[in-house]
């Protein structure tokens, strides 16, 4: 267990999430597909004359679920019940398909059901402690594993177990106490070492933390998970010296291991040796020292952190280069590369990489959907309507192409087409985000065609949605001043976007022209110099704003 323990430390220690799979991974580890506590007192339970059913059926059954046919094992275990409505053992199982399946509420319902009927069941007990642990219900989690104490209380990992679901859930102190109580009646054990390291790290006492690894260390001194955590820690802490020369411990004692290679890999990038970094990035992939499918974990991981991917994107720039060397072909390579030119708003690279995708995988529409987005946010108009059409022939019931589509039409000023498209994919929209888009564009394109009262409809449905958003508020009071409109309410929403954009020349320009409509001069003069000062210089409507404010005649 010590090396899982340990792992789980280090293959996580970005987000510092401690061995929250070890009880799924003890499960699995220790437990097949066959029924547990399928006994005498299950026999005993069978509905008279229905013997020769039942045992079918539950055969039958068990057959499936060690083939993960879970839809065919569910039935048959379901038709057990009804033969031997108290069977614990069939609960459980049903228990573990409908946990495995994703049904959790099923799992804990029929999970409960079996261990109240068998108590005495540690296999009960440990998946239960599965199903709360995965889906967050720390509480539950560990009323189970004290339950489970009390049934074993000469196991010591049950203690460990136990003592990581506190950490977990923040109870550190509850976490600290069980440690001492484990190393008094156990022994000192690596395991508690790494965990008290893992709680003192929490608590933010890298002093005792780090003491902590140095008694690991010290226990077992060839232990290279131990070498690889403390290296970790000196590499967060920003102390290189220390981190280094852990590190040059660790690979000369073995530098194949992958999660050593990727843990010194950051340590390089860390400290912003990046030539370095990424030599050792290209030699361990070449020499296929880490292979394809762990460098794609890998860099997956990385790609959750945005803020780390920007400050370091001299070597990941390089290092996706070479990534996607490995397999020009392989969908999810390509994913993987997508998203980071995505995070790095590399707009154009994604594109194009995005368009080679589609050329092998036309019916994927996540790919058709990541296309459109960035030729929208690069302004590549033609393309963008191009690719949305050929979308809707593919994918007709799909809104957000058809959405696409439209903002295309509106940036060629073609507003009646853009009017087609959008009336028509808004009838597959469901509600949330999306609707609110369509509703800005639909207001947008009919205000093109000078239906002002068909723009105000819209307006207000977004409004409806979204009462805050600045786009629609600034947009909808400006063409009410245009009309002459509610004068009030324009100057009352565009007042809203101010104070929560104070330096946005767009949103001051428009309640300055908002105030001139209203014939307060003195503060439209105000507002509409602070326009030009923050940006309108560069604005033609701005500076026209401006001239007609302050009476100034055009050339």
């Amino acid at each position: 267990m010590v090396d899982l323990v340990i792992r789980a430390l280090r293959s996580n220690r970005m987000k510092r999430i401690a061995i929250v799979l070890v009880w799924f991974l003890s499960f699995l580890l220790n437990s097949n597909d066959s029924v547990v506590g399928q006994d005498n007192k299950d026999a005993e339970g069978i509905r008279e004359g229905y013997e020769s059913e039942y045992y079918y059926a539950f055969t039958e059954a068990t057959r499936y679920m060690i083939y993960q046919l879970y839809n065919q094992a569910v039935g048959l275990y379901t038709k057990c019940l009804e033969y031997n409505p108290g069977s614990a053992a069939i609960k459980y199982q049903l228990s573990k398909i409908y946990y495995r399946t994703g049904f959790l509420e099923e799992a804990k319902r029929f999970g409960t059901e079996a261990w109240k009927s068998e108590r005495s069941n540690r296999w009960y007990l440990v998946n239960l402690i599965s199903i709360y642990q995965t889906t967050n219900s720390f509480d539950s989690a560990i009323m189970y594993s004290n339950e489970l104490i009390k049934l074993e209380p000469e196991r010591g990992e049950n203690y460990l177990n136990l003592a990581i679901l506190y950490q977990i859930n923040g109870e550190y102190r509850k976490a600290l106490n069980l440690l001492g109580r484990i190393e008094q009646d156990f022994g000192s054990r690596l395991e508690v070492f790494t965990l008290r390291y893992n709680v003192y790290l929490s608590l933010k006492d890298n002093k005792r933390a780090i003491k902590q690894l140095y008694l690991a260390h010290e226990k077992s001194s060839d232990n290279l998970s131990i070498i690889g955590l403390i290296a970790e820690f000196y590499g967060d802490a920003g102390i290189e010296d220390s981190a280094a020369r852990y590190y040059n411990e660790l690979l000369k004692a073995d530098n194949r291991d992958p999660v050593s290679v990727f843990s010194y890999l950051d340590y390089l990038v860390e400290f912003r040796k990046y030539r370095e970094a990424l030599h050792y990035f290209n030699n361990s992939i070449n020499k296929q020292i880490v292979s394809k499918e762990q460098t794609t974990g890998y860099l997956i991981n990385k790609l959750e952190s945005e803020e780390k991917i920007l400050a370091n994107k001299a070597f990941y720039d390089s290092a996706m280069a070479t990534y996607y060397l490995l397999d020009e072909e392989d969908l999810r390579v390509n994913a993987v590369v997508v998203d980071y030119y995505l995070k790095v708003k590399n707009y154009e690279e994604a594109a194009g990489k995005l368009k080679k995708m589609i050329a092998r995988n036309e019916r994927n529409y996540r790919i058709w959907e990541q296309l459109l987005f960035a030729e929208n946010i690069i302004n590549q108009y033609d393309s963008l309507l191009t690719h949305s059409e050929k979308v809707i022939d593919l994918f007709e019931d799909q809104p957000v192409p058809y959405l696409y589509a439209g903002i295309a039409c509106l940036q060629k000023k073609d507003y009646s087409k853009a009017l087609k498209f959008l009336e028509k994919g808004i009838k597959y929209v469901e509600g949330g985000n999306i609707y609110l888009q369509y509703c800005i564009f639909m207001a947008e394109a009919y205000n093109g065609m000078q239906n002002r009262e068909k723009s105000f409809e819209y307006y207000e449905k977004a409004l409806s949605i979204d009462n805050t958003n600045d786009l629609v508020l600034n947009n909808y009071a400006y063409f009410l001043s245009l009309e002459g409109k509610e004068l009030i309410k324009a100057e009352s929403m565009s007042k809203q976007t101010i104070k929560r954009n104070k330096f946005n020349a767009v949103y001051l320009d428009t309640y300055a022209w908002i105030l001139y409509k209203m014939e307060k001069t003195g503060k439209a003069k105000s507002y509409i110099r602070k326009a030009i000062k923050h940006g309108g210089e560069s604005d033609s409507d701005i500076k026209e704003h401006y001239n007609t404010i302050f009476n100034i005649e055009g050339d």
